[in-house]
């Protein structure tokens, strides 16, 4: 059984890396409304700073990750006229009580609490409206101007979230976040796998 999780994990690690790089039709463009939209796509060398809570401090990085909700839209123009590219992280697995937009997920879609984060509950990602809800979130991170996206906690199949959450339905769920980020023109990456 061990040998089984193993081939799962590094199978889905090799899956949403060629997803980053190729996106799901195996080009990095995707035809939206008869026109070509390309992603961003850092290069082996490119520096980053992840912050994801306080005041950004002024570092020498190309790259910046930052929270979608707590950063203002001037911040990342400011950084952008500075030359750098923006990753708006975002929790795409699980529920944030304090976040603007918490109104809007169903009771039934709420479940467990996750270990050490507080406010924090696992999401059912099969729901229509937590899609609905996800597919917003890439919208606002449009319209700020963000160059990509990192979703957080997107390894619900791997947890007890009060979920019968399938490695299937985590991969689908994966493949229409990497769809959606793309239609947009933003690049995305995994992470909590």
């Amino acid at each position: 059984m061990e040998g089984a999780k193993l081939t799962i994990f590094y199978f889905t690690i090799i899956l949403f890396v060629m997803l980053l790089i190729f996106g799901c039709n195996g080009s990095s463009s995707d035809r939206a409304e008869n026109k070509i939209i390309l992603w961003y796509k850092p290069t082996i060398d490119t520096t980053w700073y992840w912050q994801l809570q306080g005041t950004l401090i002024d570092v020498n990085a190309k790259l910046f990750d930052i929270d979608l909700f707590d950063t203002p839209k001037e911040k990342i123009t400011e950084l952008k006229a500075q030359g750098k590219k923006i990753i708006c992280y975002f929790n795409a697995g699980a529920y944030e009580d304090w976040r603007e937009d918490s109104y809007e997920f169903k009771e039934s879609e709420i479940g467990n609490p996750l270990d050490k984060w507080e406010g924090e509950r696992w999401l059912d990602i099969r729901s229509e409206n937590v899609r609905t809800i996800m597919t917003e979130r890439l919208n606002l991170a449009k319209e700020k101007g963000c160059d990509g996206v990192e979703p957080d906690n997107i390894d619900d199949y791997t947890n007890d979230t009060g979920f019968s959450i399938t490695y299937e339905d985590q991969i689908a769920y994966n493949i229409f976040l990497s769809n959606e980020a793309h239609k947009r023109g933003l690049a995305i990456g995994l992470k909590s796998i």
